[in-house]
């Protein structure tokens, strides 16, 4: 949840640790494919976030998911575009003007987000296009991808990845301050010590309700990380500087 605006404000406070997700890759040499040989997380070092580690994780299922999606999405803006090029040829007497044929364009790449991936030639009553192979090549190169980036160098990557992926339960959290449970909003109140006060009440209301709902998980054989799994967890590759 951490922007890289926010992530300067805890770099004063050594004792204070953060995670986050990269929205884009780092170069793409440093993630090499035999990175993934024996298991599908790798603990790598870049230039680009120096004294930080970067956990690249690789589930082949969300490579899978990302293959089809995009497949899916480059499908059906190849047939909007050839709906464009049909009507363009219906329309014999009130001819569409470069402009218009700009537009219905824009509308399909924005709609589908495929811009990247296709090239445009357009003209009065023209519109050509041709698929940009070598950066849809690049782009499924790296599905399935995504870097979890953690200040604590010292933690195993798969430790930062499941601290990440604990996120679920902060938005569990928001959803039942906001609306579910406890309904923090409308706030009433006018002076900010108020609503500081209204907040923290809310806060501490939350941490009863996640202590109720943890209490009997021992009962429930439900554990959240029990050290008996210690073992199973797969072997991460060696950091790559």
């Amino acid at each position: 949840m951490l922007t890289d605006a926010r992530i300067e404000d805890p770099r004063p406070y050594p004792g204070l640790g953060w995670i986050s997700a990269l929205r884009r890759l780092v170069e793409e040499a440093t993630l090499q494919p035999s990175l993934f040989d024996a298991t599908n997380l790798a603990a790598i070092r870049s230039s680009q976030f120096p004294g930080e580690l970067l956990a690249v994780c690789h589930p082949p299922l969300l490579a899978v998911r990302r293959k089809h999606r995009r497949e899916d999405l480059l499908r059906r803006t190849e047939q909007e575009f050839q709906r464009i090029q049909r009507e363009i040829r219906r329309r014999t007497r009130n001819l569409l003007t470069a402009t218009e044929i700009g537009v219905k364009v824009s509308r399909v790449r924005n709609g589908f987000k495929m811009a990247r991936h296709f090239r445009t030639w357009i003209e009065d009553s023209l519109l050509e296009y041709a698929c940009k192979a070598a950066g849809i090549e690049r782009e499924a190169a790296l599905d399935g991808l995504y870097i979890v980036r953690t200040s604590e160098t010292g933690v195993p990557a798969e430790d930062a990845v499941r601290g990440y992926q604990k996120l679920v339960r902060v938005k569990q959290a928001f959803r039942c301050l906001k609306s579910v449970d406890l309904k923090v909003r409308p706030i009433h109140h006018r002076a900010e010590r108020q609503s500081r006060a209204h907040l923290f009440v809310c806060m501490q209301a939350s941490s009863v309700e996640r202590h109720l709902r943890s209490a009997p998980a021992p009962l429930l054989l439900q554990r959240e990380d029990p050290e008996d799994w210690q073992a199973e967890r797969g072997q991460v590759a060696a950091a790559q500087e």
